[in-house]
């Protein structure tokens, strides 16, 4: 179901970072951070060691022929893998996705219901029923307040707009998007390139991860921090267990 992006959301462990953002500073870091929070700090709320994948591929059927040039002459040693030699799926990524800078926000965001009536008390109900729902999913989810107890609430479309600025003016292409996620134990393939860096495990789906990237053409592990301008115009400082009470939706049709 396609989602629609209402606000964005940004987490702080500290009030001075908070303030830091509100005053346009973006820290990107690179993709290879998330996967060595991970690895290395066992951070496993922003720390994911499958992020950058280009290809899953599932146990069954799965026929894996390696040829490893031995240290004598030019003779090589054969090896089959198959599923019975397999504890999961077998994922693949490439170091290119390693060096993209990424910035990572939350979501407050509903889905786009369709919902049918024929007559005025149907639809009551219907848009009853949909107010509801589209509350019930912008709750946060008690698993984000481990990014912090800060939350910086921005306008959508005005940081976005001026996100865009930025790199316009300093002709950098940037690709932004809402994070989808898959469900690994089914997912078998690869995929696309564009989704690449904008993909995750489903057990992350709670995060409703917006974001924001590109290629610096540098390779490193070293963040980039850039200035959009002041937010203090289209910025409201909180913490995660206000926000519910800060944004409602209802839903009034004529």
């Amino acid at each position: 179901m396609k989602k629609i992006l209402l606000s964005l959301v940004k987490f702080f462990d500290k009030e001075e970072y908070a303030n830091d953002f509100i005053n346009g500073n973006l820290r990107f870091n690179r993709l290879s951070y998330f996967k060595n929070l991970e690895n290395d700090n066992d951070d496993t709320v922003r720390g994911d060691n499958n992020e950058g994948l280009f290809a899953l591929l599932q146990p069954k059927g799965l026929k894996i022929n390696l040829n490893v040039k031995t240290k004598e002459g030019d003779d090589f040693l054969q090896t089959e893998i198959t599923e019975s030699d397999l504890a999961g799926p077998v994922t693949m990524s490439l170091d290119y996705h390693n060096h993209f800078h990424v910035y990572c926000m939350y979501a407050i965001q509903v889905s786009d219901f369709e919902k049918y009536y024929d007559t005025e008390e149907q639809k009551a109900i219907v848009v009853k029923e949909v107010n509801e729902a589209m509350n019930e999913e912008i709750k946060l989810d008690d698993r984000c307040k481990a990014f912090g107890k800060y939350a910086v609430i921005v306008n959508r479309d005005k940081f976005i707009e001026a996100v865009k600025a930025y790199f316009e003016k300093e002709k950098i292409g940037i690709s932004y998007k809402l994070v989808e996620y898959y469900d690994d134990t089914v997912f078998n393939g690869e995929f696309a390139k564009k989704d690449i860096i904008f993909s995750k495990q489903k057990k992350y789906d709670y995060q409703k991860e917006f974001r924001i990237a590109f290629n610096s053409q540098t390779k490193g592990d070293d963040a980039r921090t850039i200035n959009i301008g002041s937010m203090k115009d289209f910025s409201v400082k909180t913490s995660p267990d206000d926000i519910g009470n800060l944004i409602k939706i209802e839903l009034k049709p004529e």
